[in-house]
This record gives C-alpha cells, structure tokens and sequence, in this order.
C-alpha cells in the first residue's frame, strides 16, 4: 500500500477474516511511502476480507469489508 500525499493522513489494511492480525499501514511515516508486505500462509480458496482505513493520530475512517479468495 502507498500513501503519496502529504495531506497528514495514513492508510491501513487490516485482514479482518480470516482474523491474523495483519496489518499494512503506512500510519506514522512521512509520505511518499509504501508499506512492506505483510506475508503469511492461507489455504487456497480461503475466504478473505480486508478492511481499509484512512487513519490519522488516533482517529480511524474505515470501509467495510471487501471480500476475496487466496
């Protein structure tokens, strides 16, 4: 994920289902930044949903789930 403006504001992907606790954020870093992989193993043909969210101190606008598989 890349944050290219210097608007204040970070971004977040969150996978929501199955519940990892992955996180690409590009919270807390000056921008232009693009977060590294978040990286682990699923099943293929698990069903996903990652949320997205415009985050800024502690202040969080977020999506709602959009779905895939792996």
């Amino acid at each position: 994920m890349t944050d290219r403006l210097a608007d204040g504001w970070g971004l977040e992907a969150t996978m929501i289902v199955p519940v990892t606790g992955r996180v690409a954020t590009t919270r807390g870093h000056a921008s232009p930044y693009t977060s590294p992989w978040n990286t682990g193993d699923l099943a293929e043909g698990t069903d996903v949903y990652i949320q997205l969210c415009a985050v800024r101190g502690d202040y969080r606008s977020c999506s709602l789930g959009y779905g895939g598989h792996a």
